[in-house]
């Protein structure tokens, strides 16, 4: 399925999004809680008795213990919504630092390809890159690398592997 800018993503897909946007947003509010819950034990240790405080020191040890895991539920839920094969499949050019007609084919697991396409914009040129198509696919390092031997004789950058930029005027506004 082919989406232009503001068009909605293919529902399958959302519904997998949907489910690791949930699951990393439980893992991080988790998280959140610990580490609330670990700030206000260290508050009332500075304010507690002898007795109390043992008591506190294993609380908060436990905490700790609670809050690493947090942590590693989190790194593990966006590890699995980024190790999926499943992808986008974009194509942006961007005038103002590349001239007119050169397109850059690229691929991103991310649950929101645009997040991919303003990184790409904010770490490497000076102006924000234009949207041609995001492409939805189960398989999209296979359709990236069928699209990249498609369009080869246009690239821009031979030498370069790392970044392909091709000469089209297939992708032009009208």
């Amino acid at each position: 399925m082919l989406t232009k800018k503001g068009d909605s993503v293919e529902p399958p897909f959302r519904r997998v999004m949907m489910k690791y946007e949930r699951a990393i947003a439980a893992a991080e509010k988790e998280e959140r809680m610990y580490q609330n819950l670990l700030d206000k034990a260290r508050k009332e240790l500075s304010d507690a008795s002898e007795n109390e405080r043992d008591e506190l020191k294993v609380k908060i040890s436990l905490l700790e213990e609670q809050l690493i895991e947090a942590k590693e539920k989190e790194a593990r839920a966006k590890s699995m919504a980024e190790q999926t094969r499943r992808g986008h499949v974009y194509i942006i050019s961007n005038i103002g630092s590349f001239g007119d007609g050169v397109h850059k084919i690229g691929l991103t697991r991310r649950l929101d390809p645009l997040d991919r396409v303003k990184e790409l914009g904010d770490a490497s040129v000076p102006f924000l890159f234009d949207v041609h198509a995001i492409i939805y696919n189960e398989d999209a390092p296979a359709l990236e690398s069928a699209l990249h031997k498609r369009f080869n004789h246009r690239r821009v950058n031979a030498d370069i592997n790392l970044m392909t930029y091709l000469q089209s005027s297939m992708w032009k506004k009208g």
